[in-house]
């Protein structure tokens, strides 16, 4: 298994892996208050790579899912450092969510 620096202040990262080569990779890192990114996703061989807009998929998820039903007063385990707990908190309060 081959460890993948995600970067400076990155806690997430995407990876894509061509099937059948696996020595090509892309790693896209994903800081907890950045965008998700757009990523290229390998189809077939000899066809475009498909263009994946991360941050619209999960926010169309958000929306038509039944996440807001959830309670969002809930301490995440493990914590969030006091920083990003409170910019979570704040994004949550903008959209009526706490």
């Amino acid at each position: 298994m081959r460890q993948v620096f995600v970067g400076a202040g990155a806690c997430y990262a995407v990876g894509v892996v061509r099937a059948g080569r696996t020595s090509e990779h892309e790693v896209y890192p994903v800081r907890l208050r950045d965008r998700l990114p757009v990523f290229r996703v390998p189809l077939r061989p000899g066809e475009p790579d498909a263009v994946v807009d991360l941050q619209a998929l999960i926010d169309l998820s958000h929306d038509r899912g039944r996440y807001r039903l959830l309670d969002y007063h809930r301490e995440l385990d493990p914590p969030l450092s006091p920083e990003d707990a409170a910019w979570v908190d704040q994004v949550l309060r903008e959209h009526a969510l706490r």
